[in-house]
């Protein structure tokens, strides 16, 4: 029981809705010329990737949830993990419409393209397996990673090194806490690794 308070306020602090504004984070500090733009535009997309991709689908969720339209919180009932990733992909849709309205940089509106399609395979997976939304989520930023590395040449061995111990902890955890089982967890970092750097590689060959 003390464990289980310990460690379940870590998978909080990785939770998968911080994976867009995490990921565009990564993108500004890695050394992509992007770091080079006027700080008030990179804090204008920080803000719109925060507040689509983390504060609207954390009001609507709980929202649905005392509606009961969703079943519960803990994601446990396949309906519940559908619903509350279809909210997440409008809430990304709707971030990807503002982001080429406003013709935010290439790689940011690629970024959500990626995110958007990870979603969607991880919607379709839910009606034939029960993939685990974290493992998922660290997946697709440790696939940003190596499409940084191998697309633009940018030095991140130290931050690939971080993020694999990141995700390993939390996947850790998660087991430790029998929030799910492993054949929920590898199959889901698979599909959030490929599936970014697919995703990434395609949207720039176009």
């Amino acid at each position: 029981m003390n464990s289980a308070k310990i460690l379940k306020p870590i998978t909080w602090l990785f939770h998968p809705l911080l994976i867009p504004m995490l990921a565009s984070l990564l993108i500004f500090s890695s050394g992509h010329y992007l770091q080079f733009i006027d700080t008030q535009i990179i804090r204008l997309i920080l803000l719109i990737v925060f507040t689509l991709s983390i504060v609207l689908p954390a009001l609507i969720i709980p929202l649905f949830y005392l509606q009961a339209i969703i079943p519960d919180l803990k994601m446990q009932t396949k309906k519940s993990r559908i619903i509350a990733l279809t909210i997440t992909l409008s809430a990304y849709v709707l971030g990807l419409i503002l982001m080429q309205r406003y013709a935010f940089p290439i790689i940011i509106i690629n970024l959500f393209y990626a995110l958007i399609l990870n979603l969607i395979l991880l919607i379709a997976a839910q009606f034939f397996i029960k993939l685990n939304f974290h493992a998922a989520a660290w997946g697709s930023i440790i696939g940003l990673i190596i499409f940084l590395s191998v697309f633009f040449g940018l030095e991140m061995r130290g931050l690939l090194t971080i993020t694999l111990l990141i995700s390993g902890i939390t996947g850790s955890i998660l087991l430790i806490l029998k929030t799910c089982k492993p054949k929920e967890l590898y199959p889901a970092y698979l599909l959030g690794i490929f599936g970014m750097m697919i995703s990434m590689f395609a949207f720039y060959a176009i």
